[in-house]
């Protein structure tokens, strides 16, 4: 039995152990000792870490980024910088040459349609929510490149104390 996995380590439970080597969990099977209680309890195993590696794992092209890594991208200037804010929340402070596109508005996904989706995007909202969110419909678009601030502008704003 074998699951693939991008890890690199062992897993030891009581009798039922696992080694895991350049992303793939190799079990040894037991002819006399393993019973079907036994194999149960190590594909729930796999299965556990494959599950685990599969949801932190990301799409090329798609990143969440930290603020410094986010704020050294969209000063590099290729991309545009895109604030998904209330304009309420966009007057009362924002990232410099960011544009704003209110992600509740109806219109949202026809308004990001208008940037160029060959272009770096580095989106971000309050908190991260709401720029992952549109970080997906880009993506659905045809977006090639977003970065998305972790935090949103409140981490930003932190760091600018």
């Amino acid at each position: 039995m074998l699951a693939f996995l991008g890890l690199g380590s062992k897993v030891n439970y009581k009798e039922i152990y696992c080694e895991i080597k350049k992303g793939i969990i190799f079990v040894p099977s037991y002819s006399k000792t393993y019973t079907m209680k036994n194999w149960i309890k190590t594909a729930a195993i796999v299965s556990t870490l494959f599950i685990s590696a599969s949801l932190f794992a990301q799409t090329p092209g798609f990143h969440d980024v930290k603020v410094t890594e986010f704020e050294k991208l969209a000063k590099a200037g290729t991309g545009v910088i895109l604030d998904v804010r209330t304009p309420k929340e966009y007057a009362e402070g924002h990232v410099n040459g960011s544009v704003n596109i209110n992600y509740f508005d109806k219109d949202f996904k026809n308004q990001v349609l208008k940037l160029d989706n060959a272009k770096p995007v580095y989106v971000y909202c309050h908190s991260g929510g709401r720029s992952s969110k549109a970080m997906n419909i880009m993506k659905s678009q045809g977006f090639t490149t977003i970065y998305n601030l972790t935090g949103g502008y409140a981490e930003w704003k932190n760091l600018r104390k």
